[in-house]
């Protein structure tokens, strides 16, 4: 009876140790991912907040409402900005043309406390910027190119849609910023509604752009008038985004024009059978070659593509997806196309030139060529 009970215990014993080990390995197994997105908190990601660049927002979001400060360094003096308790935490600095900035948060959670952050706001002299995505479902590739892309040393980077699997889910967000940490605590983010984003109160929650209030917004920079739109809404000539369109157009002061929207209107893929795309053929197309705007930028395609039409430059950069589209038509106007997968546009900015310059994942050269005034 006792060897019984004696072997009664041994198998239980057996059996806790067994969902021990389990739990274990499990735990090792998983911990990358729990490394890459931590539950408490997301950030820092910076955003300009008005319409001259002349002011940014450092944000951060934590799962508990909570009371953080920020500490900031501007080569000359450092001080600190404080802010109430809650979940969203937005510190609105100056920023000054050419300037470095150094940013770290102080919080009693120890996990959020001492997080760093780095910006060079861009200069009159010239400065860089990036364009890719198609990030959804992408998250490797993803981090992979966010960290090559660093390395560029850009002043801000444009993600050109499509970031998350479901843009209503904080989840997602998350990982979103986890995944691409190493870029959004070093550049300032330039978001653009994609065509599987969902524009919402959580997007305005979650981006302090110039133009809170719509999903289109613009930016006066050195020598450049940019201009974000959300194509995927309608753009019809009597439409709120089109008659704002037409008076940023009239008064930019930028010697170059860039414009940046999610739907390609030139493709050599499926999606130009796109319905978006006649709204955006016949409306916006024209009005951009009638203000001589130089370069438009956008995404849609999971691919590279450089077209030309009318003296307008289109760059689709939307090449983050491990997973690229395949020809499905020709575009008359296309000048380059790369179907690999992954890939980056970096684009230098200066007062005579712009130099774009793309790469693949690997941070190989995949075309190279100059705008000039």
């Amino acid at each position: 009876m006792k060897n019984f009970q004696f072997s009664g215990k041994r198998q239980r014993f057996d059996s806790i140790m067994k969902k021990i080990l389990i739990m274990i390995c499990l735990f090792f197994i998983t911990a990358p991912s729990f490394a890459q997105n931590p539950l408490s908190f997301f950030g820092p990601y910076f955003t300009f907040s008005d319409k001259k660049a002349k002011k940014l927002t450092a944000s951060y979001y934590t799962k508990k409402k909570e009371k953080c400060n920020l500490k900031v360094n501007d080569g000359k003096l450092s001080y600190v900005k404080k802010e109430k308790k809650g979940k969203f935490h937005n510190f609105t600095l100056k920023a000054e043309p050419g300037k470095k900035y150094n940013f770290t948060v102080e919080s009693m959670n120890p996990e959020m406390n001492g997080h760093k952050g780095i910006l060079t706001i861009p200069s009159q002299a010239g400065f860089k910027f990036a364009a890719f995505g198609n990030t959804i479902n992408a998250y490797p590739e993803f981090e992979k190119i966010c960290s090559i892309v660093n390395n560029h040393q850009p002043s801000f980077f444009v993600h050109t849609g499509n970031m998350t699997l479901d843009s209503m889910s904080m989840g997602e967000w998350q990982k979103f910023f986890n995944y691409g940490s190493k870029l959004f605590s070093s550049t300032v983010f330039l978001p653009v509604v994609g065509g599987l984003d969902f524009y919402s109160t959580l997007w305005e929650k979650l981006f302090d752009v110039s133009n809170k209030r719509f999903p289109f917004y613009s930016y006066e920079l050195p020598s450049c008038t940019l201009i974000v739109l959300n194509s995927g809404m309608y753009t019809g000539k009597d439409s709120t985004q089109y008659i704002w369109l037409v008076e940023e157009l009239k008064k930019a002061q930028g010697k170059w024009k860039i414009v940046i929207f999610h739907h390609a209107p030139f493709s050599t893929t499926q999606n130009k059978n796109n319905p978006i795309l006649a709204g955006i053929n016949n409306n916006l197309i024209p009005l951009l070659e009638t203000y001589k705007v130089d370069l438009v930028i956008n995404g849609m395609d999971n691919l590279y593509e450089h077209s030309l039409k009318n003296g307008v430059t289109y760059i689709t950069a939307g090449g983050a997806s491990e997973i690229p589209d395949t020809p499905g038509g020709e575009n008359p106007y296309r000048q380059k196309v790369f179907y690999a997968a992954s890939s980056f546009v970096i684009f230098d900015v200066k007062p005579e030139t712009i130099t774009i310059s793309v790469y693949d994942i690997q941070n190989q050269p995949v075309e190279s060529f100059q705008l000039k005034k």
